[in-house]
């Protein structure tokens, strides 16, 4: 408790983020976002949240989430008025009191407004790089992709920081030419206080009948879900009484539902989106993770699956190998290799004794490199070391 508060004390310094996530929007808000951003306000003097969203919104008007943490909904009528509005909004923010610091959530829309900002108001500014937006995939993944990559090459080198949530994507910004002082590593604290087992509310859930192994995230097309029903149909052959759980929603679902049926995959169920707190129920009741990712920043719900001693099976890239030992807490497979996937998937299935092994590691090798605490206090000394420039190696160009 004195070691909080000491480190609260030393802390006193104001950070305005730009975010998207619409999580932060709602005074109601209960979900592991909110939980996060409540914690790192805890340790600083304030917090202020631009937070994206639609012009359609009712809720325009700002509000507190915690004593020392205020939500700006934009209430915008795209993601480029956006930017305008974000900009008004932390002028008005800025006007009223001290701004110590400006982070911005991704390298595109609101990096954009906050390196605005930093350009007329001498703010240190932190870019936050959660994907991987240097791999091959985000290029081809749509057409303007190709020019917000560029963009995002013209402003990471006139940042004070960048954080990213995994070594391999630091790697490739190095290879880009981004000093490695100017670089931070911090991945996203993941609370693992709901996915033990003492923790976890006792809801009950139905499931399908047989060996139902899981997939958590949203419906897009990097998360590359037709292989999964591809292996799925290679899988059940072998072992008829498997299932695949999908949860979450996203805009390939109609697609996704017509591809099943055209598959004939009777053993795929779509569950939508779940409330977070009830997450650790379904990783529990069933078999192990699926992710096969074309790309993946860092992938929490690896983290989240391991907390609950199942190991993962998963595609090769910059966030699974930051999070799974392979063979020990998981598989990691080649992108697209169909057969080892269906492999790995049989042998976890027929082999409990190795299923129990791998997750009981996983579990002890998340708790101790993904320490919630010791993350959330890493971004707070991290931010406290770019206002006070004592990790930058070089003034970033002008």
């Amino acid at each position: 408790m004195f070691l909080n508060q000491q480190f609260k004390a030393d802390n006193n310094f104001s950070v305005l983020m730009i975010s998207l996530d619409r999580a932060l929007s709602s005074k109601k808000g209960t979900g592991d976002s909110v939980v996060r951003h409540k914690q790192y306000a805890n340790f600083l003097k304030s917090l202020d949240i631009i937070v994206f969203t639609p012009h359609r919104n009712k809720a325009c008007k700002d509000f507190f989430l915690s004593e020392k943490l205020k939500i700006y909904p934009t209430c915008s009528y795209s993601k480029l008025t956006f930017i305008i509005d974000a900009y008004q909004i932390a002028k008005k923010i800025i006007k009223e009191k001290k701004i110590n610091l400006i982070t911005a959530q991704d390298p595109f829309l609101t990096g954009l407004a906050g390196f605005l900002l930093k350009k007329n108001y001498q703010i240190p500014l932190e870019i936050q790089i959660h994907g991987d937006f240097f791999s091959k995939y985000f290029k081809k993944e749509k057409i303007y992709n190709y020019f917000l990559y560029y963009f995002m090459r013209y402003l990471l080198p006139r940042v004070d920081k960048i954080r990213t949530v995994s070594k391999n994507i630091a790697e490739k910004m190095i290879n880009f030419s981004i000093p490695e002082g100017r670089i931070a590593v911090i991945p996203v604290p993941v609370n693992s206080d709901i996915f033990t087992k003492k923790n976890r509310r006792d809801v009950s859930i139905e499931l399908p009948p047989g060996k139902n192994i899981l997939y958590v995230g949203r419906l897009v097309k990097v998360k590359n879900i037709p292989f999964l029903f591809k292996i799925m149909k290679v899988v059940s052959q072998y072992i008829p009484s498997v299932n695949l759980i999908l949860i979450g929603e996203g805009p390939e679902r109609k697609r996704l539902e017509k591809l099943q049926k055209r598959m004939k995959l009777k053993n795929v169920f779509f569950l939508g989106k779940i409330r977070y707190n009830l997450l650790p129920q379904y990783y529990s009741l069933t078999e192990f993770l699926v992710l096969p990712s074309f790309s993946e920043g860092f992938g929490r719900v690896m983290i989240e699956a391991a907390l609950c001693k199942k190991p993962i099976v998963a595609t090769k890239n910059s966030g699974s190998q930051s999070i799974i030992i392979n063979g020990k807490t998981g598989f990691l497979i080649e992108q697209e290799d169909e057969e080892n996937f269906a492999k790995r998937i049989i042998l976890l299935l027929s082999n409990q004794k190795l299923k129990k092994k791998m997750g009981e590691f996983a579990y002890y090798h998340v708790q101790k490199k993904f320490d919630y605490q010791k993350t959330v206090k890493n971004i707070i000394i991290n931010w406290k070391s770019i206002i006070q420039n004592e990790s930058i190696n070089s003034n970033p160009k002008n």
